[in-house]
């Protein structure tokens, strides 16, 4: 390879499946995957905010990132057996951590630039970034900063 040529970054990314899409996003973002905790309920929010649970000294609420989008028949949804326990990032009092329901362990992969192509999709909705193909699996980039202020905002209604 030429001196002059630079090296695409590749970044650890996960490939992460849910029910009916797949979420990509970087591996710093994951905390732990845990099977179902006990759950307490929230009735009183939105479908999507499913509730809360103990993990590690923390109240850790739970969210269908499936739900939030309505992707996928809500009336043919069961409860997860796994959940991915994602880092806060926008640094919102309360939201150290987040968990999401999933379907499967995440994929470890390493992308850089040119393994990611965007694709149309029509399916549209605020916490996605953009629909992807990512080294051959079609998925989405979401908008955890997005899902965070939503999220924030369920919090406050509590």
């Amino acid at each position: 390879m030429p001196a002059t040529q630079i090296e695409e970054q590749k970044v650890q990314s996960l490939i992460v499946p849910l029910r009916h899409q797949n979420l990509i996003l970087p591996q710093a973002a994951l905390a732990e995957v845990i099977t179902m905790p006990e759950l307490r309920l929230i009735e009183a929010s939105k479908a999507w905010f499913i509730g809360v649970f103990d993990w590690r000294s923390q109240q850790v609420p739970l969210i269908s990132m499936e739900q939030f989008c309505s992707i996928g028949n809500p009336e043919h949804i069961n409860r997860t057996r796994r959940i991915a326990i994602f880092y806060g990032l926008e640094n919102i009092a309360g939201i150290e951590y987040y968990a999401v329901e999933i379907q499967a362990i995440p994929h470890p992969v390493l992308l850089g630039q040119s393994d990611v192509v965007r694709i149309e999709s029509g399916e549209s909705c605020e916490i996605i970034a953009q629909h992807v193909q990512a080294v051959g699996i079609k998925g989405f980039l979401p908008d955890l900063g997005v899902l965070e202020q939503r999220l924030r905002e369920q919090l406050e209604l509590l």
